[in-house]
């Protein structure tokens, strides 16, 4: 499939509240710094306690922050619901393990739309299979396929290449069963070192460890960020406070 013959994103059908409550949420790094910090707060007796809107919107202001990708999500679903549009939380398999990744579906008419907190799909996508779009501020297409009644295979392409980013399940989930698969994403492997990723202006910016990944629609490099600049790096890239950087590099360090 040649992702620059696909059709625009149609982003225009989607109400503005929508929209406005969309820019909030993606308006966030995705990272995990300060997901690690909260779980080094507790002790391992008890269950960490979830980064909640009102939390995550407040460390946003202050120090640049955003989350991971279940708090996104949960986030994008509070900001619907003051608004009184009711939409549904969704747990999605990736390559390394299962519930590893979360989605929000919103119901606008008689179209069901996939909202992708984590950012492996960048512009929301009418949730049907077999469509492909693009978008001219996103450097990778995207394209959604469905596998059966209850999944529907999420991909990303770049000249010509297509990726499968995540398995969406098509299951609803109520507030207490995503929080559990939540609090289970804390042992995650990931948890053990910095991801961040950030779009903006056509940018995809994405850092594990210390690569650094930054793609446009001209192309992308990598780069290896020295252990000693990469707290700079960091904060410069992605907008996050030194305090908090340095704070969330001790806690890996010292493990």
């Amino acid at each position: 499939m040649d992702s620059g013959a696909l059709p625009l994103v149609p982003s225009h059908r989607l109400p503005i509240f929508v929209r406005q409550a969309w820019a909030v949420a993606s308006a966030m790094p995705f990272e995990n710094l300060t997901k690690s910090l909260k779980h080094e707060m507790v002790s391992p007796a008890r269950n960490t306690p979830l980064r909640l809107p009102a939390e995550v919107l407040a460390d946003h202001r202050r120090f640049g922050t955003g989350a991971t990708c279940f708090a996104l999500a949960f986030l994008f679903r509070d900001r619907l619901a003051r608004g009184g549009l009711a939409s549904t939380l969704h747990a999605c398999d990736r390559r390394y393990g299962p519930d590893a990744h979360a989605a929000v579906v919103v119901p606008v008419g008689s179209e069901r739309w996939l909202f992708d907190p984590g950012y492996h799909i960048v512009q929301p996508l009418p949730a049907e299979g077999g469509l492909g779009f693009r978008s001219p501020e996103n450097p990778n297409a995207s394209y959604i396929r469905r596998v059966d009644d209850v999944r529907f295979e999420c991909y990303t392409g770049h000249a010509g290449e297509w990726r499968l980013r995540f398995v969406l399940k098509d299951v609803p989930l109520d507030e207490r069963a995503f929080q559990e698969k939540w609090r289970r994403s804390f042992q995650a492997e990931m948890m053990a070192y910095p991801v961040l990723t950030r779009f903006e202006h056509g940018r995809m910016l994405y850092l594990q460890k210390s690569t650094l990944v930054v793609r446009d629609a001209n192309g992308g490099t990598v780069r290896q960020v020295p252990m000693r600049d990469l707290a700079d790096a960091i904060h410069r890239w992605f907008g996050i406070a030194p305090e908090i950087v340095d704070r969330a590099l001790r806690v890996w360090r010292s493990r």
